[in-house]
């Protein structure tokens, strides 16, 4: 029979186990550093946020509305018209359809009061 020693083998499993455990430690620390650096060296490709009219109008996007809106904000007092050309006037039913599948080529009209509901909705 083959002779094995009860030291010998319990210097082996606590050898085993140690170096079992420096593999894992080693594993997850090197995922960690991959992932870090992968987050770190992506860049994302954005574009730039428009914040006034005159950015709108310079990027060249429509604000599509429906003919209420449109006539609304022409008639606000202080609007420029310099800027009636970026309205597109559509159908309800289309620009629900374009909100849907996030269309990225038009600008939305979005109420203020619409705003404060969809935030007070949130919250809840």
């Amino acid at each position: 029979l083959l002779y094995l020693s009860s030291t010998n083998l319990s210097c082996n499993l606590r050898t085993l186990i140690f170096e079992m455990q420096i593999f894992c430690y080693g594993l997850i620390l090197t995922n960690i550093y991959v992932a870090f650096l992968s987050a770190f060296l992506t860049t994302t490709v954005q574009d730039k946020q428009i914040d006034t009219l005159e950015e709108l109008l310079q990027s060249g996007f429509k604000i599509i509305s429906t003919h209420f809106e449109v006539v609304a904000i022409m008639h606000t007092s202080g609007f420029d018209q310099r800027y009636n050309n970026l309205f597109e006037v559509e159908n309800i039913d289309v620009i629900n359809e374009y909100r849907k599948s996030l269309n990225k080529t038009y600008a939305f009209v979005f109420a203020e009061d619409r705003a404060i509901f969809f935030l007070g909705q949130q919250k809840y």
